[in-house]
């Protein structure tokens, strides 16, 4: 899973809160900041979510996607590697 946000609003920590109450454990997390546009603008920030559990993946879409701060929220499918 993939959730771009606006950075310095703590949103990856309640994205990975999301992910912990949506039933999933966060295996790996890889983050990539994206260039502020100004010194004012706090940038973005792409991070990738690898997940393991039984919880459902478009409760935990929606959960993300309505966080403060959250941009996108996307799913790749398992098998694209």
């Amino acid at each position: 899973m993939q959730v771009t946000y606006l950075d310095g609003r703590g949103v990856l920590r309640e994205a990975i809160a999301c992910c912990a109450a949506a039933g999933f454990a966060v295996a790996d997390i890889t983050t990539r900041r994206l260039v502020a546009a100004s010194g004012a603008d706090p940038g973005t920030v792409t991070v990738q979510l690898t997940l393991q559990g039984p919880g459902s993946v478009e409760d935990l879409t929606g959960a993300l996607a309505a966080l403060d701060g959250v941009l996108a929220v996307n799913v790749e499918p398992e098998d694209a590697e």
